[in-house]
């Protein structure tokens, strides 16, 4: 039942990710007591957001508190309106340095593959540092300990055409 909040549409996302995104943000500089970053995201922040980007004033103050809070370029959390979902917050944080963060582990930073803005789309960086060495040791088990030698490769476009994506499949595999 709580799942809709986690959706990207609903406001009460912004509230409950918050914390979470100050947390990432300030981790290197050691413990952190996220109480009064909580009771803001339940009161002040909730308030703003109800009240909506219309509301001019309530919206830069969002904006600028989140910028605050989590270090992240006040203009680009204005852009947003201190409203920024998974992906947005990972491509922001490390923003400066051409830094991406890590879904699973935020601690772990890669560089952006495209910070001239060319593309939104990026990979993970402890995702794909952990991808060749996964495929290498899956293929040896495979082949060398259960003696099963299948016709894999790695990325194979028919496959990828097959599939019915509801849109047409990502260029890279056409």
């Amino acid at each position: 039942m709580i799942s809709p909040v986690f959706d990207g549409t609903s406001l009460l996302q912004n509230v409950a990710m918050l914390p979470s995104y100050v947390a990432i943000a300030r981790e290197a500089k050691g413990p952190l007591d996220l109480a009064e970053v909580e009771a803001y995201a339940r009161g002040e922040l909730l308030t703003d957001l109800v009240k909506g980007r219309a509301e001019e004033e309530a919206a830069t103050r969002l904006a600028d508190k989140v910028a605050a809070l989590t270090g992240i370029d006040q203009a680009v959390s204005r852009r947003l309106a201190g409203r920024f979902d998974v992906d947005a917050f990972r491509r922001e944080l490390d923003h400066n340095n051409g830094g991406v963060a890590s879904r699973f582990d935020a601690s772990v930073r890669g560089l952006h593959p495209y910070m001239d803005g060319g593309s939104l789309g990026f990979g993970d960086p402890s995702r794909d540092t952990l991808l060749a060495p996964l495929t290498s040791a899956t293929g040896d088990l495979l082949s060398r300990k259960l003696n099963w030698r299948p016709d894999y490769e790695l990325s194979n476009a028919a496959v990828w055409r097959a599939w019915d994506f509801g849109v047409s499949p990502p260029a890279l595999f056409v």
